[in-house]
């Protein structure tokens, strides 16, 4: 055997010792800790998993609400009467032009059909929203019809874990 060949065999050797003993060495002393405070790996995990799942959870829950006006407005850029009354409470206090009175979820959705059908919706844009309440949203939107332009106005109140629309104002815009 060559000075050579014995020369590379001990340096591999003394590499794959330094290897073994380098990772028992962190595997005790990280054992030896846990043991040292008597708390496993899990033990240790697991409120951290928790923690991450709780956060992941109730950020998406904050974007969906959210998106709750600009749902409504995209809504009624569509005319589509039957998705907004999906979000009516089972009362509403609805005011178009000059109309008000309280209605029924039913009642208000053909109310509002039949100003659809009067005045075709061309574009809705979102100009004001209020979701600093947990419990209340409002929301004011830009309504530009073939025969006008109108300010809506919409308040919503929680019930549940879902937010309902409560009032709906139409009004011409000045």
């Amino acid at each position: 055997m060559s000075v050579f060949t014995r020369t590379c065999q001990c340096i591999l050797l003394v590499c794959i010792k330094w290897r073994l003993y380098y990772k028992s060495f962190l595997y005790y002393k990280w054992h030896s800790l846990c043991a040292l405070i008597s708390i496993s790996y899990l033990e240790i995990m697991k409120p951290l998993l928790s923690l991450l799942i709780f956060f992941v959870h109730f950020s998406s829950f904050a974007a969906k609400q959210g998106d709750i006006i600009d749902g409504l407005s995209a809504h009624f850029k569509a005319g589509n009467s039957k998705e907004i009354a999906a979000n009516f409470s089972p009362s509403v206090d609805l005011i178009i032009i000059d109309d008000e009175d309280v209605y029924s979820k039913a009642q208000a959705e053909q109310i509002l059909r039949s100003f659809f059908t009067k005045y075709i919706p061309l574009k809705s844009a979102v100009i004001h929203r209020l979701n600093t309440n947990p419990n209340y949203r409002y929301g004011a939107l830009s309504l530009v019809t073939k025969n006008g332009t109108f300010r809506v106005s919409i308040t919503m109140k929680k019930a549940g874990n879902a937010f309902f629309i409560t009032e709906l104002r139409i009004e011409t815009e000045k």
